[in-house]
């Protein structure tokens, strides 16, 4: 760890840092429920999550599974947009198809 950012944490520092784990969570959570890849950044780190979706044809037949929207929208030549609105209810078909996102679906 480079030491200009070495910091020296006592019991007074941990009120604001619960309330900033606090707002990353909160963060976390709007993205997960707006969309297929969200950007969390933990000190510095990146990580991307793919949310895995799932392709019906118009009368509910499951035709595949992507491990994200970009591999979908890149394989099926539908735009990333419709895929999503259809994804969060906000249209009903994304060219030509339906799409689901997989953790949503129920058995």
């Amino acid at each position: 760890m480079d030491e200009q950012n070495e910091k020296t944490l006592s019991k007074d520092d941990l009120p604001e840092l619960e309330l900033e784990l606090s707002k990353m969570k909160a963060e976390i959570n709007r993205s997960e429920n707006r969309g297929s890849i969200i950007n969390v950044k933990f000190y510095g780190n990146t990580r991307l999550k793919r949310r895995p979706i799932i392709q019906y044809s118009l009368d509910g037949k499951c035709i595949n599974s992507f491990s994200s929207m970009h591999s979908a929208s890149k394989i099926t030549n539908t735009s990333t947009q419709l895929i999503w609105k259809c994804c969060n209810n906000l249209g009903k078909t994304g060219g030509g198809f339906i799409w689901k996102y997989r953790d949503l679906i129920t058995s």
